[in-house]
């Protein structure tokens, strides 16, 4: 009996050494998930400001399309209006050349009603 009493103390400070170890290794492994899970969390911040930046760019993208459209619309209707301006332009210019040369060859000035009726209206021969 004695021997089985030495047996039994030698056992108890062992199992409690392992239990100690068990503990030490459950309490390492629980401070490693937390700090995963920090990390995680922190990852997951990132990501999400990454996705409202992602978010703002596609909008001021949309919105950047829709300005430069209607520049793009805006430009086709000024230079529709500049090639009018050139044709008028080209008109009036022929209209005083013919007139200049009507003064030149009669040696007197030009025939009103003639540059009435060669004119496109009135507001252009009121120019002239």
């Amino acid at each position: 009996m004695l021997l089985s009493m030495v047996a039994l103390s030698v056992m108890v400070p062992l199992s409690s050494a392992s239990a100690d170890s068990t503990e030490s290794k459950i309490a390492t492994q629980d401070s490693k998930i937390v700090s995963i899970k920090e990390e995680a969390t922190k990852a997951q911040v990132k990501v999400d400001t990454v996705s409202s930046q992602v978010a703002l760019l596609k909008e001021k993208q949309v919105s950047m399309k829709a300005e430069v459209d209607k520049l793009l619309s805006q430009q086709k209707v000024q230079s529709q209006q500049v090639q009018d301006l050139s044709k008028h332009i080209q008109e009036r210019t022929h209209t005083l050349e013919e007139q200049e040369r009507s003064a030149q060859t009669n040696g007197s000035a030009t025939n009103y009603i003639t540059a009435v009726l060669d004119s496109q209206s009135l507001t252009t021969e009121k120019q002239q």
